[in-house]
């Protein structure tokens, strides 16, 4: 299965559209739309606010001499990154407290991020399957909204460990997934105890490749799951943007 996402992925990449630019900190239209859905600016700007403010709650910056490295694994063009980075400098007493990568398999929008937020963070292409371009243990904290909420079981089992991978020991990791609870009415017995469902049908994302679609998971799924990989500290339904739920993991070893 895994190579055929592979696959799959290579052939949306290569009719991808050419890439166009946006003013500076917001994306052109094509690219807000495909991480938003619509086109406004002003409601584009407001859920990446709203989201940076979900992510800085649980974003613990420890003083010290050595850079605190952040990644937001699934970043898109930007939308969180930018005012998150703007809510760390307002709360820091360096001015600096975080060093901020993104990754994406989108390559259009890492591009654009690249010309016109470098000065925010550093950003990479990731394939569909790991690894990242990055060392064990590099980062501090891992923030990752609305990608576990659209890959396949095999795959994210396989970003699980690579996060965990990178992350240091001791270092927080935080996912938004979309409960089970929204197809409880219309999922079989059989799912529901899995708690896990990922629907592989519909139009999907124009530019993105079609294994994105919706995933749904339950409390009890990622407890048992996910533990494998992560010490899960928090979950709070509906803690991302009052939709998604909000898990917060630790490495701890």
């Amino acid at each position: 299965m895994l190579k055929r996402l592979k696959s799959l992925w290579t052939k949306a990449r290569a009719s991808d559209p050419d890439e166009t630019t946006g003013s500076p900190g917001v994306p052109p239209v094509h690219l807000r739309k495909r991480v938003h859905g619509t086109e406004d600016i002003a409601s584009y700007e407001n859920v990446g606010r709203i989201l940076a403010n979900n992510v800085f709650s649980y974003l613990n910056v420890n003083g010290g001499a050595a850079p605190f490295r952040g990644l937001d694994f699934g970043s898109g063009s930007g939308r969180v990154l930018v005012p998150l980075h703007e809510l760390c400098l307002q709360h820091s007493t360096s001015g600096e407290p975080v060093e901020w990568f993104g990754s994406d398999i989108d390559r259009q929008a890492v591009a654009w991020a690249q010309k016109n937020l470098g000065s925010i963070a550093k950003f990479v292409v990731n394939e569909p399957m790991p690894p990242l371009p990055f060392q064990d243990e590099f980062f501090d904290f891992i923030f990752s909204i609305s990608v576990f909420t659209h890959i396949p079981e095999d795959m994210q089992f396989a970003w699980l460990a690579e996060l965990s991978r990178v992350l240091k020991i001791g270092g927080s990791a935080l996912f938004s997934t979309l409960s089970l609870d929204l197809l409880k009415n219309s999922l079989s017995d059989a799912a529901l105890r899995k708690g896990f469902y990922y629907i592989d049908g519909g139009k999907g994302t124009d530019g993105l490749p079609r294994f994105y679609r919706d995933t749904h998971h339950s409390r009890d799924y990622i407890e048992r799951e996910w533990s494998r990989y992560f010490s899960i500290e928090v979950f709070k339904e509906k803690g991302i943007a009052d939709h998604q739920d909000l898990i917060l993991c630790k490495r701890v070893k």
